[in-house]
């Protein structure tokens, strides 16, 4: 059973780096191609210290900045967006064994709510990221996120990118 559970989060590992590295053959060559940076939508983010010492919260707004109405779907914030968490150096922070399972857990996530988002209207979203990632206390993190989606039933998608917070872990 224990070989069995390892397996899991082998494959689990693999499976993250490979979607966060873009090294998914075929199916995202084919989103690079079309990949175009959103003029209809903006993300902005704030990061905020959270009720238990360490624990960092990220909170967003996926904002409608376009003349007209926007549909898509959502499904958990760890499926749709992308999250990007570098240390001052510029390394890449890694999610923590707990958090890799969340994120894989997340792929397997089959409720799509539909969303319709009207000129200047926004929803929110947050993330405890202390949960997810291994960050350490008294480092500064450069914190983004982003999202791509397609407005327009799978011929173009467009890349939301939000604004660089910067944090320190207390």
């Amino acid at each position: 059973m224990k070989t069995h559970s390892q397996f899991l989060v082998l494959l689990a590992l693999l499976l993250t780096i490979g979607i966060r590295e873009g090294t998914q053959g075929a199916f995202v060559q084919s989103l690079s191609k079309s990949l175009i940076p959103s003029k209809n939508l903006r993300i902005e983010a704030v990061v905020k210290e959270g009720e238990t010492k360490g624990s960092l919260i990220l909170e967003w707004s996926l904002k409608n900045i376009s003349r007209k109405d926007i549909y898509f779907r959502d499904t958990y914030v760890l499926r749709d967006y992308k999250f990007t968490i570098r240390d001052l150096d510029g390394h890449i922070v890694s999610p923590t064994a707990e958090g890799q399972q969340k994120i894989y857990a997340s792929l397997f996530v089959s409720h799509r709510d539909s969303v319709t988002l009207h000129p200047r209207q926004e929803t929110e979203r947050s993330l405890i990221l202390s949960e997810i990632y291994d960050l350490k206390p008294g480092r500064v993190y450069e914190v983004f996120l982003e999202r791509h989606l397609s407005l327009d039933r799978g011929k173009t998608f467009e890349d939301v990118r939000s604004n660089v917070v910067r944090t320190k872990i207390e």
